[in-house]
């Protein structure tokens, strides 16, 4: 059991004695997981707890992180950055000792605040909202933070692309032929903005939609589930967040119908806080379709490590490849909002 090991460190590190533990993701039988953190005194805290040991999964290959200790300390770097601006986020908790992040018994936790409220629907009003946050975070200095003061995104500047055609490469050879046209295609998206150098560089959050947002009475939206962020291209962000849009609280569908009501409240919010550059609506399409082509890298990806197979397979491939057509209407209905003064 998990549950004995975890309490013992909060107590012994955090001075949380007396507090329990409520699963959100994980468990046992993983070597990774996630609690909400009663204290017993009206607080509540997250905390991330991994395995020493762990191996990272492989769509977090990217943040550049050997073990599981360096990247949660990655992450607390980003978070504590985002608390030195004032930007609505969880807050670490340090330890006792002042570390932002404990190691003993095996364990490696992260704890931070636990952001109370309700999970909105995508709303006009929420999505807005969402679009707002999302540019806020964007424009926030960090071209000249010094090393190390900054957590690295999966999607990091300079790597992610290559880094997902590799995959993607890797793993075409394992694919029936019928799906070749359609990873050929993907690799043509990745070389598009494998060779646009000018996209900016900021902080991203990597996965933002309603379903990690969370919002209460008097206060602004707030993004949670920072697992992913870090330094990042601005663009893929944005392009990630457009087709989050069109999700719900219940996650993504299996297909998409591009809702031009949605785009446009995005982008409303968005451009409150920072309007594009003109290099990233050049390739707002490509942009927009790289979260999806990042998804089925990673699971093609997995098919020639010899993970996954069969209907299941069969179910992400032809999903992926669903989003990906749905990002035309999507981009273009995004530009044209651009265009017209969104």
């Amino acid at each position: 059991m998990l549950e004995p090991e975890l309490l013992a460190l909060l107590a012994d590190h955090y001075g949380l004695a007396g507090a329990t533990l409520e699963l959100l993701s994980g468990g046992a039988e993983r070597e990774r997981a996630v609690y909400r953190v009663p204290d017993g005194h009206g607080a509540s805290w997250a905390l991330r707890a991994y395995r020493a040991t762990a191996r990272l999964p492989e769509h977090l290959r990217g943040c550049g992180a050997p073990d599981p200790a360096t990247f949660l300390r990655s992450r607390a770097t980003t978070l504590a950055f985002l608390e030195r601006q004032g930007y609505p986020a969880p807050r670490v908790r340090p330890t006792r000792g002042g570390a932002l992040v404990a190691e003993a018994g095996g364990w490696c936790c992260l704890v931070t605040t636990f952001v109370a409220g309700d999970r909105p629907g995508p709303t006009p009003d929420v999505l807005r909202a969402l679009g707002e946050a999302v540019g806020r975070l964007h424009r926030l200095p960090c071209e000249r933070t010094a090393p190390g003061a900054l957590g690295t995104s999966y999607w990091p500047p300079g790597r992610a692309i290559a880094d997902t055609l590799a995959r993607l490469e890797a793993g075409a050879g394992v694919l029936p032929t019928m799906w070749r046209p359609v990873v050929a295609a993907y690799g043509a998206t990745l070389r598009e903005l494998q060779g646009e150098p000018a996209l900016p560089t900021a902080i991203v959050h990597g996965d933002a939609w309603v379903g990690n947002a969370v919002v209460a009475p008097g206060r602004p939206l707030v993004l949670i589930d920072w697992d992913v962020a870090g330094l990042g291209a601005a663009a893929l962000d944005l392009g990630r967040l457009l087709v989050g849009a069109h999700w719900g609280r219940e996650g993504p569908p299996p297909l998409l119908e591009p809702d031009s009501a949605r785009i446009a409240a995005v982008l409303d919010g968005y451009c409150r806080a920072r309007r594009p550059a003109a290099a990233e609506r050049e390739r707002l399409l490509a942009a927009t379709r790289f979260g999806v082509v990042f998804v089925a890298a990673n699971h093609i990806g997995s098919l020639a490590a010899g993970a996954g197979g069969g209907e299941a397979s069969d179910a992400i491939l032809h999903r992926t490849w669903a989003w990906y057509e749905a990002c035309v209407p999507i981009a273009a209905i995004a530009e044209a909002r651009l265009r017209t003064g969104g």
